[in-house]
C-alpha cells in the first residue's frame, strides 16, 4: 500500500459540503428543464387552443422555477467558496511545511512552486472551469429528455456530445506541453524577482539596477512568449469548439424541422428540443475553452499529491542518555550535488565548554555550524544531543534546547520582544533576561517604543549592530542547552563585543555547550577548544 499523501481532503466538513454542492447542482438542473417545458406548453397548447389561464399559470411556474434555480446556483457558488476556504485552512499549513523543508534543502524554486500549486488549485475552485465540470454529470438528464421527445434527437445530441468530448481530449493533449512550459517560465521569473527584491540596497549602491532590469526583461520575455503560445493554442481550440457548436445549433434545428414536416414532432417540441440540446452540450464546450485552466489545476493537484507524507507529531522528548556529552558528531558528512561541503567529521562538545571554529572563508565553518543543529537534510552520519539522535527529535519540542545565530541575521516582521521570544507568547521575565545577557537592555530602552518597537521586514528598521544583538538575544532566550553562533560579532562594536564575551562566559558557566565561528581575539580568548576547518 502506498504511503498516504498529506494533501488529502479534510475528513471533517468536506463530505457534507460536497453533498450540498452536488444536491444543489442536481436540483438546479431539474428546474432548468422549465424553459423547455414552458416552450412546449406555449407553442402546443397556448397558441393552438388560446388558453390564457394556461399561459398565466405556466409563466408563474416558470418564474418560480427560475428563481429557485438562481437561488440554488448561489448556494452552489457559496459552497465552492467554502470549499476553497477549507482547502486553504486544511492544506495551507502542510504545503507551507513542505515549502520550509524544501527551503532548508536549498531548493528555493521548488519551495515557491509548492505554494504556487496551492494557489492555482484555490483559483480553480472558484473558476467557471469547475462549474462546467459540475454541470457535466447532468448532461445525461438532458439527453434522456431529448430521447423522450424523439429518439433521433437523442441520437443527434449523443453524436454531437461525443464530437465535442473528442475535441476536448485532443485540446488537452495539444495544450499539455505549452501549459507546463508557461507555468515553469512564470515560476522562474517569480523566483528570480523574489531574490532580486530581497536586498534592494546592494543593487542600488553598486549601480546594478540596469543589469538587473535587463535580466528581468529577458525572463519576462520568455514567460510572455510561453504564455502567448499557450493562449494562442487555447484560443485556436476554443474557436474550433465554437464553430462546432454553431454548426450543431443550426443542424439540430434542421433535424427538428424535418421531424415537424414529417409529422413526427410538434413545433413546440422542436423549439424545446433545441433549448435542451444547447443546455446539454454547453458544459462540453466550456470544457474545451477552459482546457488550459483545467490542465494547470490538474498539474498542481498531481504535484501536491506527490508530496511526501507529513511527519507525525512526536511525543515528549526522550530523556538524555546518562553520561553522554552535550553534542557528539559521528561521521558527519554534508554534500550539495556533486560537491562535498563537509567531510566525515567526528567531535565532542561537553556541557559548560566553549568551542571556537576557525578556518578560511569558504572552508565550511557555517556548514559545520548548521549541521550541528540538523539544518542539512540528508546529511550522512549522526548528530547526538545528550546522546539522542537530533534527526529523530521533533523540531518544535527540541527547539527550546537550541540557540542559533546565523551569519546573516534575519528578523521577522514584528516587535523586538516578539523576535526575542521566537514569536511565542512573550514572557517579560525571560525576554528581559535574554536582552540583559547580551547587553541589549539599555539600547532597547532608547528606542521609541522600547521592546515593542517594530523591527520591520527582515529587521530593516534596526541598525546592523542592533539587529545582530537582537538575534543574539533570540538565540539565548530560554537558556538553551546548545548554543551555536556563526560569526556573532560581525557587526558589533567594542561594547557589543564585550557584552558578547560576557554572555558566552555566562552561558558556559550555567552549563550550556557553546560553538562559535569567529576570528576575533575577544572570542578566541574564551575558547576551551579550537576546531579548525579547511576544505570541508
Amino acid at each position: 500500500m502506498s504511503a498516504p499523501s498529506p494533501i488529502q481532503p479534510p475528513r471533517t466538513g468536506w463530505r457534507p459540503l460536497a453533498w450540498r454542492i452536488a444536491l444543489a447542482s442536481g436540483a438546479m438542473h431539474l428546474l432548468l428543464l422549465g424553459p423547455s417545458l414552458y416552450m412546449l406548453q406555449v407553442y402546443d397548447r397556448v397558441l393552438h387552443f388560446r388558453h390564457e389561464w394556461t399561459l398565466l399559470l405556466s409563466s408563474a411556474a416558470l418564474l418560480a422555477a427560475l428563481a429557485a434555480a438562481a437561488w440554488l446556483d448561489g448556494r452552489r457558488q457559496a459552497g465552492l467558496l467554502a470549499l476553497q476556504g477549507l482547502v486553504s485552512a486544511e492544506w495551507g499549513g502542510r504545503v507551507r511545511a513542505q515549502g520550509l523543508r524544501l527551503g532548508l534543502a536549498r531548493q528555493t524554486e521548488q519551495a515557491h512552486a509548492v505554494a504556487a500549486d496551492l494557489a492555482s488549485l484555490r483559483q480553480f475552485l472558484a473558476s467557471p472551469a469547475l462549474t462546467s465540470a459540475l454541470d457535466a454529470p447532468w448532461v445525461p438528464l438532458y439527453l434522456l429528455v431529448l430521447a423522450a421527445l424523439h429518439p433521433l434527437l437523442g441520437a443527434a445530441a449523443l453524436l454531437w456530445g461525443g464530437a465535442l468530448l473528442a475535441l476536448a481530449l485532443r485540446a488537452r493533449r495539444a495544450l499539455l506541453v505549452p501549459a507546463e512550459q508557461a507555468a515553469a517560465a512564470l515560476r522562474r521569473e517569480q523566483a528570480w524577482l523574489r531574490g532580486a527584491e530581497g536586498q534592494p540596497e546592494t543593487p542600488e549602491a553598486l549601480g546594478m539596477s540596469g543589469a538587473l532590469l535587463a535580466r528581468w526583461r529577458a525572463l519576462r520575455g520568455a514567460q510572455r512568449d510561453a504564455a502567448a503560445t499557450q493562449h494562442a493554442q487555447s484560443l485556436r481550440w476554443s474557436l474550433r469548439s465554437q464553430a462546432m457548436r454553431h454548426l450543431q445549433q443550426s443542424l439540430s434545428l434542421g433535424v427538428g424541422a424535418w421531424l415537424v414536416v414529417r409529422g413526427e414532432m410538434s413545433v413546440g417540441a422542436m423549439i424545446a428540443a433545441n433549448l435542451l440540446m444547447n443546455r446539454a452540450l454547453s458544459p462540453l464546450e466550456q470544457w474545451v475553452g477552459a482546457t488550459g485552466q483545467l490542465l494547470a489545476a490538474h498539474g498542481a493537484w498531481t504535484r501536491l499529491r506527490a508530496l511526501p507524507p507529513e511527519a507525525p507529531a512526536a511525543g515528549p522528548l526522550p530523556p538524555p542518555v546518562p553520561g553522554a556529552p552535550r553534542l557528539r558528531l559521528q561521521g558527519l558528512r554534508v554534500e550539495a550535488g556533486d560537491r562535498v561541503l563537509l567531510h566525515e567529521t567526528d567531535g565532542v562538545l561537553e556541557a559548560g565548554r566553549i568551542v571556537v571554529v576557525l578556518g578560511p572563508s569558504g572552508a565550511g565553518k557555517s556548514v559545520l555550524a548548521q549541521a550541528c543543529l540538523g539544518l542539512w537534510p540528508g546529511a550522512a552520519g549522526q548528530v547526538l544531543l545528550d546522546g539522542r539522535p537530533l534527526a529523530t527529535l521533533d523540531r518544535v519540542a527540541v527547539g527550546p534546547l537550541l540557540g542559533y545565530l546565523p551569519q546573516d541575521v534575519q528578523l521577522m516582521d514584528g516587535s523586538v520582544a516578539e523576535n526575542i521570544a521566537r514569536f511565542g507568547s512573550p514572557d517579560p521575565t525571560r525576554v528581559l533576561a535574554a536582552a540583559q545577557a547580551c547587553g541589549l537592555h539599555e539600547p532597547l530602552l532608547r528606542l521609541p517604543q522600547g521592546y515593542d518597537t517594530p523591527v520591520g521586514p527582515g529587521g530593516r528598521q534596526l541598525s546592523g549592530g542592533l539587529r545582530q544583538r537582537v538575534g543574539l538575544a533570540r538565540a539565548a532566550h530560554g537558556d538553551p542547552a546548545l548554543l551555536v553562533l556563526d560569526e556573532p560579532n560581525a557587526h558589533l562594536d567594542d561594547a557589543g563585543e564585550r557584552a558578547l564575551a560576557a554572555m558566552l562566559r555566562a552561558q558556559a558557566d550555567r552549563g550550556a555547550a557553546v560553538l562559535v565561528t569567529s576570528h576575533r581575539p575577544a572570542v578566541l580568548a574564551l575558547a576551551d577548544e579550537v576546531w579548525v576547518v579547511q576544505g570541508g
